[in-house]
């Protein structure tokens, strides 16, 4: 369970992280059906320089 916990979900995890794919509010949806794991990102809306939108 361990391996395929590691295999599924922390594997690309840690991809995503080392390519600087997620970035700060970003939201990570991550999903287990029958064995099978998916992940989603959600990314929080940035201004142009990189920063996020500020809402009220």
């Amino acid at each position: 369970m361990r391996r395929l916990i590691k295999r599924r979900i922390e594997d690309p995890l840690t991809d995503l992280i080392l390519r600087d794919s997620l970035g700060t509010g970003d939201t990570l949806r991550v999903r287990l059906r029958s064995g099978r794991a998916s992940i989603d990102v959600a990314r929080a809306p940035r201004t142009r320089r990189g920063g996020l939108v500020e809402t009220a």
